[in-house]
């Protein structure tokens, strides 16, 4: 039966909700365990499947093509304590420089990004979806992942929102794993691990 039409019972759990999600960059770990705190909005993984169309006759068939993941994107929310490492514009500088990104102040700087520093720079990037009572019951795992695009947001005299960051991030692909309430694992999903 449908959630709506069932009492609800003690561990039963909620739907799924779009507030209770975390962030978490492994290089960024000011905070001890890794956790964006000023995380506002993520996009989840999606993936797009190209089609290879045949004609015969007067019909039309459609086959399967490739998977290609499409990107996402992270909104922050700057902090703004350049003193303490939780500065936003401070840290995503440091990963572009840490990718390899140097401006070119003599003949003899011939260092440019590549993806094996630009993934290293990042470590493991999850998105992980709780539950109210914190268990993470979905988790994203973005694979080889780089900084794709980098916007750090607009300024307006007749605003008085908080500035916000955009990261578009791109990956290989995500392994997601699926979790009981009771925060056991059920199943992971694009993984190389062999069920």
């Amino acid at each position: 039966m449908a959630f709506w039409s069932t009492p609800l019972t003690e561990g039963q759990g909620d739907p799924k909700r779009k507030y209770r999600f975390t962030v978490q960059f492994d290089e960024l770990a000011f905070a001890g365990s890794g956790i964006i705190w000023f995380a506002k909005s993520v996009t989840k993984p999606a993936m797009t499947i190209s089609e290879t169309e045949h004609t015969f006759l007067d019909k039309k068939y459609y086959f399967p093509g490739r998977v290609e993941w499409n990107t996402i994107t992270l909104t922050l929310v700057d902090p703004a304590d350049p003193d303490k490492s939780e500065d936003a514009v401070k840290q995503m500088n440091s990963l572009i420089e840490a990718a390899g990104y140097k401006i070119a102040a003599n003949p003899e700087q011939l260092e440019t990004m590549s993806k094996a520093k630009s993934v290293s720079a990042l470590g493991a990037i999850v998105i992980n979806q709780i539950n109210d009572a914190g268990k993470t019951i979905e988790s994203w795992t973005l694979n080889n992942a780089f900084i794709k695009d980098m916007k750090f947001g607009d300024l307006d005299y007749t605003g008085d929102e908080l500035i916000e960051l955009s990261l578009e991030l791109r990956y290989d692909w995500a392994t997601c794993e699926v979790f009981k309430n009771d925060g056991s694992s059920v199943e992971k999903f694009f993984t190389t691990e062999t069920k």
